[in-house]
């Protein structure tokens, strides 16, 4: 509206604020917080299945910086590189979020022995949902 009134020249000038670029967050898991994370999975009385999912999700975030939700849940085999040890994260919460994730060894071998010998599908497969876990 002050611009407006700069234009029409009602007011002199329009009072300008350069507004400052807002970082975003940032939380990494460190070793403390992914041994307590998988010391409370241990604790819970969950199923033997259910405990080594939990583990694996924390190793996989924690390694990839995947967010849960649209990346982690969603990963298919397709876009699982062996060879080049990389994950194509192909739909994220942003445009810019479509990306190439290292896999390190831990989360190579998380990933080898989810998906064993098969070639596609979702990673962490659901008889729930049709997108995965």
């Amino acid at each position: 509206m002050l611009h407006k009134a700069d234009e029409w020249k009602v007011i002199g000038h329009a009072p300008k604020i350069k507004m400052m670029k807002e970082h975003g967050r940032h939380l990494r898991l460190d070793d403390e917080a992914e041994r307590k994370l998988t010391m409370g999975g241990l604790a819970c009385n969950w199923r033997p299945r259910t405990r080594d999912l939990f583990r694996d999700i924390v190793i996989l975030m924690r390694d990839t910086g995947m967010r849960n939700e649209r990346e982690l849940f969603r990963m298919r085999i397709e876009n699982l590189d062996w060879q080049n040890r990389v994950i194509f994260v192909p739909d994220s919460k942003t445009a810019e979020g479509r990306r190439l994730v290292p896999m390190s060894g831990r989360v190579f071998e998380i990933l080898r022995t989810r998906c064993d010998a098969r070639q596609e599908g979702w990673v962490f497969p659901s008889k729930r949902s049709a997108l995965g876990i």
